[in-house]
């Protein structure tokens, strides 16, 4: 159960090495693939749907595990697991932002957390590019979407409070246009760190390649990807 999309680069990576893991240990199962589009809509508004979709098609299908493959996916089962597949393991991966306590102690639900540093991937951008003076943030959401990153981004203006500047730009108040635009006159001054995919204000989804990719081409600064 894939959070995400097919030609997601992560969700791509992901499924390609469990079905080649899978298959080398010669198991003899049916994989099964369902991807649930998140990137696109919110939860309250998919989760619905999807139920009604999983309880009509795996009515009469016997599963033996599910993989949830990042948080949306996780919260999901949470909510509707037992109710849907109830009895049936699952494992998850690539989940992030994590709190301790969401498994409400249910001992068949196990999995490995992800966890990215803004702070890290910051820090490694200044000790390569000493001279820059100028952090741009660009991801999506709303002005408030650093959300799990407020806490790095507060501690990285205190710590280089003086000697950099942190701006954000925002998805989806631009179009990718705009935001081109913006980054156009940037120079070696300046570190750009893209944020998950870009689903700016034109209504095309860009992948992390491909929003890196614009940005290389149209701006001098160094882009990085968290």
């Amino acid at each position: 159960l894939d959070s995400r999309h097919e030609g997601h680069w992560r969700s791509d990576a992901i499924i390609n090495e469990l079905r080649s893991e899978f298959k080398k240990g010669d198991f003899g199962v049916e994989f099964l693939v369902e991807y649930m589009d998140m990137i696109r809509y919110s939860e309250d508004e998919i989760f619905p749907h999807i139920e009604r979709l999983y309880r009509t098609k795996y009515r009469d299908v016997e599963l033996e595990l599910i993989i949830a493959v990042a948080k949306e996916a996780l919260a999901f089962l949470l909510e509707y697991r037992d109710e849907l597949f109830p009895g049936v393991g699952v494992v998850f991966c690539g989940v992030d932002n994590y709190k301790e306590g969401v498994l409400g102690g249910r001992r068949d639900i196990t999995g490995v957390i992800e966890e990215q540093s803004l702070t890290n991937t910051v820090e490694l951008a200044l000790g390569l590019h000493p001279t820059a003076r100028q952090v741009v943030l660009a991801g999506n959401g709303s002005p408030d979407w650093m959300g799990p990153w407020e806490k790095d981004l507060v501690y990285l203006k205190e710590r280089h409070k003086g000697e950099v500047d942190f701006v954000h730009f925002s998805f989806p108040e631009l179009t990718m246009d705009e935001l081109l635009g913006k980054v156009r006159p940037l120079g070696e001054e300046s570190i750009v760190v893209l944020f998950t995919v870009l689903n700016p204000r034109d209504g095309r989804l860009y992948t992390l390649e491909e929003g890196a990719q614009l940005l290389e081409e149209n701006c001098k600064s160094p882009v990085y990807i968290i």
